[in-house]
Order: C-alpha cells, then sequence, then structure tokens
C-alpha cells in the first residue's frame, strides 16, 4: 500500500490533514500521521517501514510544550536532512507560515510550499498533485531498485561489468539512499547476498500473503 505521510506536533491538525487527505486518494493509497519524530536519524527509518512515497510536514514543530515531547528543530531542518539523504521523496510543506524566512531558503529543496489556508480551499486539486509526485517517485524508485539488482546479479555470476553499468548503479544507490555501497557488490560474495536479501524480502512478503488468502478461506468456511 502507497503511504502518505504527515508531520505535525499538533494531534488535531494533523489527524484533521490525514482525514481530508485520505478521503481524496486513490485505492490502495493511505495516509498516516505522526508527531515529530525525536532525531532527524529516525526519519529514514521511519518512511521506510511505513512505505511512505510522499512527505507532508508543517514548519513550526516546536510548538507543543516540553512535557509533551516537543523536538528542537523545524520543518526546514528536516527537509534539508531530508535532501541529504532522500534526495527523490516528494517533499510538500503545508503551513500557515508558508512566508517564514528560513523556510524559504529551502524552498528548491521542497515540492511545493503551501498556504495551508489556500490548501484548504483546493484540496482536491493539491492531494491529485501529491499523487502525481508520489507515482513519479514509485516508478523511479523500481527502476532505480532494477539497476541495482541488474548489477548485483552480474557482479554475482562473475560477469564482467562496464564501468557505465557501475557508474549506474552508483547513481541509483545514491538516489534511493540504500544503506550500502556500489563498490561492496564488487565482489561475488557481496553480490550473492545482496540478491539473498532481496530474495529474502519477497518471500517474507508472499508469506504473508498466503497466510492472509489461508486465513480468510478459513473464515469463509467458518461462516458456512
Amino acid at each position: 500500500m502507497s503511504t502518505i505521510g504527515i508531520i505535525d506536533d499538533r494531534a488535531d491538525i494533523r489527524t484533521g490533514l490525514a482525514d481530508a487527505v485520505s478521503i481524496h486518494l486513490p485505492d490502495g493509497w493511505q495516509a498516516i500521521d505522526s508527531a515529530p519524530l525525536s532525531s532527524l536519524d529516525e526519519y529514514a527509518s521511519w518512511i521506510g517501514t511505513n512505505k511512505i512515497v510522499a512527505l507532508i510536514l508543517d514548519e513550526r514543530l516546536d510548538e507543543v510544550s516540553a512535557t509533551e515531547g516537543a523536538v528542537h528543530y523545524q520543518g526546514h531542518d528536516l527537509l534539508k536532512y531530508l535532501r541529504s539523504t532522500l534526495q527523490t521523496l516528494p517533499v510538500f510543506v503545508i503551513t500557515a507560515w508558508s512566508s517564514d524566512s528560513a523556510l524559504q531558503e529551502r524552498f528548491g529543496d521542497a515540492d511545493e510550499i503551501l498556504d495551508r489556508g489556500q490548501f484548504n480551499k483546493h484540496r482536491r486539486e493539491y492531494v491529485e498533485r501529491i499523487v502525481r509526485a508520489s507515482q513519479r517517485y514509485l516508478d523511479t524508485f523500481r527502476a532505480q531498485l532494477n539497476t541495482i539488482s541488474t548489477y548485483a546479479e552480474k557482479v554475482s555470476r562473475g560477469d564482467s561489468v562496464k564501468d557505465e553499468e557501475r557508474d549506474s548503479a552508483r547513481a541509483a544507490q545514491t538516489q534511493l539512499g540504500a544503506p550500502f555501497s556500489v563498490e561492496l557488490l564488487d565482489s561475488r560474495n557481496e553480490g550473492l547476498s545482496y540478491l539473498q536479501e532481496l530474495i529474502d524480502k519477497f518471500e517474507s512478503v508472499k508469506a504473508k500473503i498466503e497466510k492472509a488468502v489461508n486465513n480468510q478461506g478459513d473464515e469463509l468456511e467458518k461462516g458456512e
């Protein structure tokens, strides 16, 4: 399932925005919300775990009191961090502080900086734009993953690889923010290890699907 992530320190704002976005999402998509994570370094894992294909965030992330878990960074800080780790992930800032000078300095890093009032007026159209950006991201992600997978497979077979193939795999790795270096794949053992990791992930998902199908069958039999 493709997921739009929403980050805001105010629970009522973020849950309301998640509900508003969800109404206009295609079938098979969802929106989830979260309070700001305690550390910027936690976002890459959170995004991967929740299959986030686009992120919506507020600029002022420190408005709650310290006793409620306030963080010491703003939306523009998170935006800067994301662009250093996940270069192509669509990031939209929806805020009442769209003219904030620190945020405007990061203007080039955001897919769009939207005034909250304008977003509320044209919610359907903006969600459609977010979905289109997310779909482009997904298509690019799959193509980049395929580039790395093809490269790793050639290495694992002991085939010779061209410099341009290695460069393409390295570029894809950078774009994905993948937690490995292409140079580590330049040996047969590392290539096999990476391929096995991909296979294990596939088998895990397959097992979950089969379990869900079997459970559904059991429930239908009980209903009879």
